[in-house]
């Protein structure tokens, strides 16, 4: 008992720790793009950045960001449970927006890789003993409802 209090203490340390640097990484990204810098030099960040899918609704993706690093730290003293559930949503974006990068733009964009690679261990250190069902249904809600939002 005392074990399980202690590991899920240190998954919520982990998983704040990687909100943390999340808030950091968007935070800079969103700075950066309103300084009219460049946050990264490649190729692909300049062609992330200026394709259509830098903003869903009008919202650039490193405010979006900054949102959900900031409810993930919220979430995580508070409840677990949700953390997962918000994680898995991040985690189907996530995936979406790789596809985005890989197969549509041609070009991966390093600031996108690292917040998606921070949105996967925060689901990995949110992983519960809770029904697998749910969270792939909510990776699978994310992924087809941004598929949607952009093919609008």
């Amino acid at each position: 008992m005392i074990v399980a209090a202690k590991t899920k203490r240190r998954g919520n340390r982990w998983a704040v720790l990687v909100s943390i640097l999340g808030l950091i990484l968007t935070g800079a990204d969103f700075f950066a793009s309103l300084r009219g810098w460049e946050l990264c030099p490649y190729q692909g960040c300049r062609l992330a950045q200026g394709s259509p899918y830098a903003h869903i609704l009008g919202i650039p993706l490193s405010v979006v960001g900054l949102a959900f690093f900031f409810v993930a730290i919220l979430l995580c003293g508070v409840w677990r449970k949700g953390l997962l559930y918000w994680s898995s949503l991040g985690l189907g974006a996530s995936l979406y927006f790789l596809y985005l990068q890989r197969w549509i733009l041609g070009r991966m964009c390093l600031v996108c890789a690292a917040v998606e690679a921070l949105i996967f261990l925060l689901f990995l250190f949110s992983l519960t003993r809770s029904s697998p069902w749910s969270v792939i249904s909510l990776v699978l809600l994310a992924f087809l409802g941004l598929h949607s939002v952009y093919g609008w």
